[in-house]
């Protein structure tokens, strides 16, 4: 798609620029039709895929690795190439599966899903041969293809060649049509969780997108089914080590997300009356601990934040009819951080029969004390030295001499 007069790109996003990255996933999150340009896999993604869609650096937080693959699959910006090259791919995968000989061995996959003969044999093939594919992008392209492909086949009654063939053409072509053009530069998808922040985001890609789900709406079973047949999670052990890396996106059942785990300090007050509706039940706990990580997340941004900013997407949810709001949590988590967020800003209406909305927060670092004369104001902390204060000890830290409080951390 050549892009349209007046410097507009698709759906009329401005073109590429590192100035456009809120006004992209704006725009995705604004999108009547938002089935055309997200991926249905991947709610991760969508940072990725927007900013993908402009050709700038963005980072989506994803603590999945087959996620991961399937967003990269879907953001990746490839080269004019790239569609002769995988219809290469195609004719060779199509050779090798129907028309070589049928005594190759098959991959064994501990864990996998297993159909029956004719449709494992076609499957397990076009997997066998995904490993023998040089480049990475279209080797990503088949992989999402091949999921696609094995949705279809999923409880199909006849099975042929002509079928296979069909279904295989089908998965490359829906990922295909729905890649964006070539912009200049490619989106980045990177491994995150609560314990670390990815590195494009300390190349100054401020961009981080959260969701909580409602555990009623959980899709586990579907997901832990895809993600084994394809290999990547062999035993449940792996599962649980996942799951652990996760923020609010649990890949097995509640209960079990929930064994053991305990807060570590007191609830967020923006909380309080959720938790009071919730009672005490699994799903309040659940609420806390989504909160409790996601504010070890949001402090980890800001040990790395400098003078930039990260701009948050967040959507509240509705768990046995009582609200999470985020647009009041994720303010409070920023201060506790001793970070700087501005009114949010509600973006897009998600659900409103259920009331769920999507907000934008903006955070940034507080300007810090240079050790000034002056003296810090009584709210803002300072790590510096106040020329006649002695600097304060931690335990002193926080206390007040002359009417001031000593300088603790940072100053507005």
């Amino acid at each position: 798609m050549e892009p349209s007069e007046g410097g507009c790109g698709r759906y009329s996003w401005p073109l590429a620029s590192r100035g456009y990255e809120v006004t992209l996933v704006n725009a995705v999150l604004e999108e009547e039709n938002p089935r055309t340009v997200l991926d249905p896999y991947v709610t991760d993604g969508t940072v990725s895929l927007a900013c993908a869609y402009l050709g700038i650096g963005g980072t989506g937080l994803c603590p999945d690795p087959l996620l991961m693959k399937l967003a990269q699959a879907k953001t990746g910006i490839y080269g004019k190439k790239t569609a002769e090259t995988l219809g290469y791919s195609c004719a060779t995968i199509t050779d090798e599966v129907f028309w070589e000989s049928d005594t190759d061995p098959l991959p064994e996959i501990a864990g996998a899903y297993r159909y029956p003969q004719a449709r494992g044999d076609f499957l397990g093939r076009w997997l066998h041969h995904l490993p023998n594919e040089g480049r990475d992008e279209i080797r990503d392209l088949l992989f999402v293809s091949y999921l696609r492909a094995s949705q279809l086949l999923e409880g199909d009654g006849e099975f042929d060649e002509s079928v296979g063939m069909e279904t295989f053409w089908n998965g490359v072509s829906q990922v295909r049509d729905a890649l964006p053009d070539n912009p200049d530069k490619p989106a980045v998808l990177s491994e995150g969780g609560a314990d670390g922040i990815p590195c494009p985001l300390r190349k100054m890609y401020g961009l981080v997108m959260t969701f909580l789900p409602s555990p009623s709406l959980s899709f586990d079973t579907e997901y832990r089914t895809l993600a084994q047949r394809s290999g990547f999670f062999v035993d449940d052990a792996v599962m649980r080590r996942r799951d652990a890396q996760c923020i609010g996106m649990p890949l097995e059942p509640l209960d079990r997300y929930m064994e053991g785990w305990r807060p570590s300090g007191p609830a967020p007050d923006s909380l309080k009356d959720t938790l009071g509706n919730l009672g005490d039940s699994k799903e309040s706990m659940f609420v806390r601990r989504y909160a409790e990580e996601l504010g070890e997340l949001i402090g980890s941004v800001g040990e790395i934040l400098g003078k930039t900013k990260a701009v948050f997407f967040a959507g509240n949810a509705v768990i046995d009819g009582t609200e999470v709001p985020v647009e009041a949590l994720i303010p409070e988590l920023a201060e506790k951080a001793g970070l700087k967020c501005q009114e949010p800003e509600k973006v897009r209406v998600r659900n409103d029969f259920r009331g769920l909305s999507d907000w934008r927060f903006d955070i940034t670092s507080a300007e810090r004390c240079l050790g000034h004369r002056r003296r810090c104001c009584v709210r803002t902390p300072c790590r510096s030295r106040v020329r006649g204060i002695k600097a304060p000890s931690p335990r002193n830290r926080g206390r007040w001499v002359s009417g001031f409080r000593l300088c603790t951390g940072i100053c507005p």
